[in-house]
């Protein structure tokens, strides 16, 4: 198996094959530049069986799934489910109350069953504030809506 990635991502990209290789599972790392490899992925058959990649997700929403709706570009496999689309559509339509809670973990639980994709979640930055500071949310794109920030 090659893992394909690019830039900082070619060290956990090599961890993770040589932790595959002690147990057995032949894989090597191919580093690409950026531009190319988001262009190759995005190509229809193609015989890529792993990409390592970077998502910014650091956003409070359950819809960050969204983006493997058929015919998104991030959807990279290719992958459809139209109970998935369902669900998902159900689940983004509601506002926040147990039955949305349910739809969104059958919606996790068919990616998790059916997806050809395994989340790594590592944390690049860390927010820290004091105790007394209410209403503050991190974000991936790094932005901050301070007017509805405020002390205790």
């Amino acid at each position: 198996m090659i893992i394909d990635t690019y830039g900082d991502m070619v060290e956990p990209a090599q961890v993770i094959s040589q932790m595959l290789n002690e147990v057995g599972f032949q894989s090597s790392v191919r580093s690409w530049d950026y531009a190319t490899i988001e262009g190759e992925v995005n190509k229809k058959n193609t015989n890529r069986v792993a990409y390592l990649r970077a998502q910014g997700n650091g956003f409070r929403t359950p819809d960050f799934v969204q983006i493997y709706v058929t015919g998104s570009p991030m959807n990279f496999f290719q992958w459809s489910n139209s109970t998935f689309e369902d669900l998902l559509k159900r689940a983004m339509a509601m506002r926040y109350n147990p039955e949305q809670e349910k739809l969104y973990l059958g919606i996790y639980k068919l990616i998790m069953e059916e997806l050809p994709i395994i989340n790594l979640y590592a944390l690049n930055t860390i927010d820290a504030h004091r105790i007394n500071v209410v209403n503050y949310y991190p974000y991936a794109n790094r932005w901050t809506i301070l007017h509805r920030v405020d002390l205790k």
